[in-house]
């Protein structure tokens, strides 16, 4: 009988353990799992990630902080932080893919770089999310602002037959994603389609 019960109790436990990893996973990763399905590799070195966002080379993958003191400085580097106002936002997590083939210099190549945030706390969030906001409000004319399945954003599109760059960024609890994406003519912007569909969030491309 205590053999018995001991078994139920483990299993019990077990059971408990295996929800919150898979729960914890299934948060903290989603832009890797979003990468992963996409077909990107995964970098080992910050430098390989940098050398894309560049661009001195054409290329995919996606990178992983390695502590919060580097996802700290990605935040500052690539998230768009204000250092002079968000000094306090401390990041825990920061996951960076890049999709790039503008080099190739051919009608329709780009470059999409697409971010992932992961702050200390909600407050710390909306900070960062503000701060993003207002990086692409002074880099273009017109930004569309909504809220869509509990993630606030601000988009913006600008393109013509010569070239396209459209922008987002999303803020979702302790959560702030962005995407930046520059291009040659008429880009499909196949990338940035497949990741907002993976994270239900509203693509730039609505304005196109």
């Amino acid at each position: 009988m205590k053999t018995k019960l001991l078994s139920v109790a483990m299993a019990a436990v077990m059971a408990v353990s295996c929800l919150a990893g898979c729960s914890a996973g299934s948060s903290g990763d989603s832009l890797v799992n979003a990468a992963k399905k996409y077909g990107m590799k995964e970098f080992g070195e910050i430098k390989e990630i940098t050398n894309l966002s560049i661009p001195t080379e054409d290329g995919s993958g996606y990178y992983v902080s390695k502590d919060e003191k580097e996802a700290d400085y990605m935040t500052l580097s690539f998230g768009g932080k204000d250092p002079g106002t968000a000094d306090d936002i401390k990041t825990e997590k920061f996951v960076m893919c890049i999709d790039c083939n503008l080099l190739s210099r051919e009608p329709g190549s780009a470059t999409t770089t697409i971010t992932q945030a992961t702050l200390k706390d909600e407050d710390s969030a909306k900070k960062l999310y503000e701060a993003a906001a207002s990086n692409i409000n002074d880099r273009f004319d017109g930004v569309t602002k909504g809220e869509e399945n509990g993630i606030t954003y601000s988009i913006t599109y600008d393109g013509d037959d010569a070239s396209q760059r459209f922008s987002g960024v999303y803020l979702k609890g302790n959560t702030v994603y962005r995407i930046y994406c520059m291009g040659l003519g008429d880009h499909d912007g196949k990338c940035t389609e497949s990741f907002c569909k993976e994270l239900g969030l509203v693509s730039p491309l609505t304005l196109k």
